[in-house]
């Protein structure tokens, strides 16, 4: 744990890489599998936002921003025949962008756990 998680508030939320969908979410990819695939991952992950009509998402080399109002933990990637990837855990920080009964759901539904910062 950060025992000076105070004195730096203002920096980002996690020092993981995320995948910024600006002032909506954020994804840090804070598990050891994902080691080198951050970036890959959030350009397949923000063509698939956008192939449903969303914006394009931003990878952030240096985590995930400040500011955060809520956040999703528990969660990891799964495989596509639905098998948990090992090592794969990431977190979801949610900003002002986004509805709380939107960011409650939105962490619900993949199988997270929610809570307000």
């Amino acid at each position: 744990a950060d025992a000076d998680a105070d004195a730096d508030a203002d920096t980002d939320m996690s020092s993981a890489p995320g995948c910024d969908l600006t002032g909506g979410y954020c994804q840090a990819y804070v598990g050891a599998a994902w080691a080198g695939q951050e970036e890959a991952n959030c350009a397949a992950t923000s063509d698939l936002v956008q192939s449903e009509g969303g914006p394009a998402m931003t990878y952030l080399a240096d985590g995930c921003p400040a500011g955060a109002t809520s956040q999703c933990t528990g969660l990891l990637a799964t495989y596509e025949d639905g098998s948990v990837a090992p090592n794969s855990d990431f977190i979801i920080y949610f900003y002002t962008g986004i509805s709380v009964a939107d960011a409650q759901s939105t962490c619900d539904s993949q199988g997270g756990t929610y809570s307000s910062m």
